[in-house]
């Protein structure tokens, strides 16, 4: 934890405190009264800093850093600073590090971004109880046309579980963590490689949700990983556009689905674990990747191809579903559904699959199984379950399914820390960690070196993004904090 302040007489650092008076200077000693007065001097490269107290008031940001000196709006070392019942609103602002603030109970959203708003980042942000009016509304909202390489991280979404529920809601009642629309694709301007890492979202309608047309074909570069979602009601992460990366999240709890595909092409969902959720994988659209996931105690099916993607009706085709590990699904269906139902008139290859538990691996719906456009192969199952064509009835070690590890040694199913019930944590393995910035770990340097030499399967390459994220220019500017 940083203790202390930030240097006090560097004018570097622009100060503020909660109050109605007017005529502070921005000094340590003369902080401004509000922020609205920080952002009207700041320059590129200066520290905004707000002190401790409740910040009331809705914000409107329009200035912007530059690449190598953005602008920060930070609270002070150890301060409880905390934006009440407001939201900041950021239009075509750039190079802006936002850090250590609770929004609080936000009646319809706390950050809203819109406009071409570039490489903004939002880190260890709290926010709680926001959205708690009841209509639509989104916590952290990313708008408008032209935005790209903005980060969240490291910021925690909870509501609270009276505000959450599903019974009886409308559409326009539902309430969203984070949501990434589309931007205008028809004019060429779409949002495009935003990054949201290690977060937690709790209590949501939708915890995560991207892209909102249905998009169909286009390079969107979007990133979610080593998230936490928990007791999401409709969808813990929904996908609606396409050359998307599902990676590394931890889901439980999540009622209806837990990561839905369900249009664009050339999306991965890789290395998520998914534990007592509706449907554990839905997929639409074509030349997805479902890879190394592994699902436990799902009440549905552990994964769904879907017969068609929402904008067009085109059938759903070429869905890779390689070494995931289905266990325990269906119990509570009645009759009970298979591990992975595959809609008739879609076209998938399902090979290298895990399935632990009582029922069938896999079954085609709607009119005729259509089984020549499927390559159905290799595939494992034990406990009870039935044997169809591609798949085999086999004996393995196990970890322990009382503690819901099913790491084994078949060389079939998922493989690592998703496997077993205390995950991998990213936040383990941070080096040189400072308030504003963020070095390699090695496990994401594993990841983006991955990336590049299977021919960068989401559209945006590990070079693109060292350079964006992991700079040694922004390492060496956030020292000086």
């Amino acid at each position: 934890m940083n203790t202390g302040t930030y240097p006090k007489d560097d004018p570097k650092y622009l100060w503020v405190i909660p109050s109605d008076e007017n005529d502070g200077q921005g000094t340590f000693d003369r902080p401004f009264g509000r922020i609205a007065a920080a952002l009207a001097k700041v320059k590129p490269g200066q520290v905004i800093v707000l002190k401790a107290g409740t910040y009331p008031g809705d914000v409107t940001v329009e200035r912007s850093g530059i690449f190598d000196k953005p602008i920060y709006l930070v609270a002070d070392k150890s301060a409880a600073v905390v934006v009440a019942a407001a939201c900041w609103y950021f239009y075509d602002a750039c190079d802006f590090i936002v850090s250590g603030i609770t929004f609080k109970d936000s009646p319809l959203g706390s950050l809203a971004l819109t406009g071409a708003c570039e490489r903004n980042r939002f880190e260890h942000l709290s926010f709680i109880d926001c959205g708690s009016r009841q209509k639509a509304s989104c916590t952290m909202f990313f708008g408008g046309a032209g935005a790209s390489c903005n980060m969240v991280e490291f910021c925690n979404f909870e509501r609270s579980l009276q505000l959450s529920g599903n019974a009886g809601k409308k559409p326009d009642d539902i309430v969203v963590g984070l949501m990434i629309s589309e931007g205008d694709s028809r004019e060429g301007q779409p949002i495009t490689n935003h990054v949201v890492r290690r977060n937690r979202f709790t209590n949501y309608d939708y915890g995560v949700l991207i892209g909102a047309e249905d998009a169909t074909a286009r390079q969107y570069g979007h990133i979610i990983s080593f998230n936490t979602i928990e007791n999401c009601g409709r969808e813990g992460i929904m996908v609606k556009c396409g050359d998307t990366q599902v990676k590394g999240n931890v889901l439980t709890r999540c009622l209806c689905h837990s990561i839905s595909v369900v249009t664009g092409e050339g999306s991965v969902v890789e290395d998520n674990r998914i534990v007592d959720c509706g449907i554990g994988i839905r997929v639409a659209g074509k030349g997805h990747t479902v890879v190394n996931n592994c699902i436990v105690r799902s009440s549905n099916e552990a994964i769904c191809v879907m017969e068609k993607n929402g904008a067009d009706g085109v059938a759903s085709q070429n869905i890779f579903i390689e070494q995931n590990t289905c266990a325990l699904w269906s119990q509570k269906a009645q009759p009970s559904l298979p591990a992975i139902s595959i809609a008739s008139g879609s076209s998938a290859i399902i090979k290298k699959n895990l399935f632990w538990g009582a029922g069938d691996p896999y079954r085609f719906t709607g009119a005729g199984n259509n089984k020549e456009k499927h390559l159905i192969f290799d595939n494992i199952s034990t406990y009870g379950s039935t044997a169809p064509d591609g798949v085999t009835a086999g004996r393995f070690k196990l970890g322990s399914q009382e503690q819901d590890n099913f790491d084994n040694d078949s060389g079939y199913g998922a493989s690592g820390w998703m496997c077993r019930p205390e995950p991998y944590d990213p936040d383990k393995e941070i080096l040189n960690e400072s308030l504003c910035g963020q070095s390699n770990t090695p496990n994401e340097m594993e990841y983006l070196e991955k990336d590049d030499e299977r021919g960068n399967e989401t559209g945006i390459s590990g070079a693109l993004l060292k350079s964006m994220f992991f700079s040694e220019d922004e390492s060496r500017r956030n020292s000086s904090l």
